[in-house]
């Protein structure tokens, strides 16, 4: 693959959610073994950043599509306001219950099922979200995370406020259940994608996708595995089955999150009015740094035969890839040249 279709399918806001969710695992990790005695709104920097980012990019977005009358005759390009209006609301709610669990933590004062009071509505928010955009055929990420966290969040705010001593293993019954379902699921993905390649017709099609797909499958199994080795040693950590330091448990977590980053060049760009760009990252990447439209601009089309000489003068003819026509260059005579010692 060429590597202007990484950066084409490159999803920018994807990365820096993953950047700023592995930039917060290592802080926590880090304060929960005490190396660091930051209070937690410190800990939880770069998720203030992550939500700094986003609201910028709403706001340069919102106002780039008002500004721009022929963005708002395009169908698409409403659709994707909307989609950028609906993320902002999930977003926010996210936000404030991100507010709620640093205040508890540090006080101390308040029952975790009020804290979550924001996470079960966004759960609830998460349904309506999904179904518009699946009715959109946009993706449904956060919406489907949403849905399927619903009951996990139930079973840990019971625990924390302590109306059940259940051991932390029972408490993540439902995140089992979810990596288990994702580990028979996935096979089944991977057979179905192999039948969508045999049976497609347009063979540049299935070469195209054919990297992309496999890469979902190979970081896919990446992240599910790392996952569930994660919350096999914090279970046993927190139930005191073992003396495991919280930086060793947390490492198969940032190499989970490092996989996602390196999946963010398989997935469809983002929303083209973040930031109100307009343009998938290749083009925007070109447009702005110079050296790049030297070293990321150039692709080459090798001729299917060598070049043929007839009477001193040379016939190259090649096939264009992407039009199926036949191009041939200037013929001319070759002439020998003197050049002086």
């Amino acid at each position: 693959m060429h590597i202007k279709d990484f950066l084409q399918n490159f999803n920018a806001s994807n990365f820096v959610v993953y950047v700023c969710l592995l930039i917060f695992s290592l802080l926590l990790s880090l304060r929960l073994d005490e190396i660091i005695t930051w209070n937690y709104g410190a800990v939880f920097f770069s998720i203030w950043l992550w939500n700094a980012i986003w609201i910028a990019g709403l706001i340069v977005g919102i106002i780039t599509f008002i500004r721009k009358r022929e963005l708002r005759e395009d169908e698409d390009q409403r659709i994707h306001f909307k989609a950028i209006i609906v993320s902002s609301i999930l977003q926010g709610i996210l936000f404030l219950q991100e507010i709620l669990i640093v205040v508890n933590v540090e006080s101390g004062k308040h029952e975790w099922r009020a804290i979550f009071t924001p996470a079960y509505f966004l759960c609830l928010l998460c349904i309506f979200a999904c179904i518009w955009s699946c009715w959109r055929r946009r993706g449904v990420e956060l919406e489907l995370l949403g849905i399927l966290n619903i009951l996990q969040l139930v079973f840990l705010g019971i625990r924390l406020d302590e109306l059940v001593e259940w051991t932390w293993a029972v408490v993540l019954i439902p995140t089992w259940i979810l990596i288990v379902v994702f580990f028979v699921g996935l096979p089944v993905y991977g057979l179905v994608l192999v039948a969508l390649h045999v049976t497609a017709d347009n063979p540049q099609e299935i070469k195209k996708r054919r990297l992309p797909d496999l890469g979902v499958i190979v970081c896919g199994s990446i992240v599910a595995v790392c996952v569930t080795v994660f919350l096999s040693l914090l279970v046993r950590t927190l139930d005191d089955h073992n003396d495991i330091d919280f930086t060793t448990v947390f490492i198969p977590l940032h190499i989970a999150l490092l996989a996602l980053m390196v999946s963010t060049v398989t997935r469809h760009p983002g929303n083209p009015l973040w930031f109100g760009i307009r343009k998938d990252f290749y083009d925007l990447a070109v447009e702005n740094i110079p050296i790049l439209q030297e070293y990321f601009n150039i692709s080459y089309n090798y001729p299917d035969e060598q070049p043929v000489l007839e009477g001193g003068k040379v016939n190259i003819e090649h096939k264009h890839k992407h039009r199926g026509k036949k191009l041939k260059a200037p013929i001319g005579h070759i002439e020998n040249l003197d050049v002086p010692d």
